[in-house]
């Protein structure tokens, strides 16, 4: 999901397809490649007016994961129901 939020905000502000490439929904790690310095930077740029600019800003500045960024606890969670 945070996947196609990124694309589909990457498209709304213009900004050049190449910089998100190898950010893929592909479960094969080896197959995808991380964004430089460089690209994290034209990125975070891209979508400073998004409302999930800064989900992402602590994404990419700090690694987490999305439930990490979104403060998701396991007790939020029914596994058994399939809800969050």
């Amino acid at each position: 999901m945070v996947v196609r939020d990124a694309d589909a905000a990457a498209a709304r502000s213009g900004m050049d397809p190449a910089a998100c490439q190898g950010v893929a929904a592909d479960r094969d790690a080896s197959r995808c490649r991380g964004l430089d310095r460089a690209q994290t930077g034209e990125f975070l740029d891209a979508i400073s007016g998004e409302p999930l600019f800064a989900v992402f800003h602590l994404i990419a500045m700090r690694g987490l994961r999305r439930g990490e960024a979104c403060g998701l606890r396991w007790d939020d969670l029914d596994l058994d129901e399939g809800l969050a």
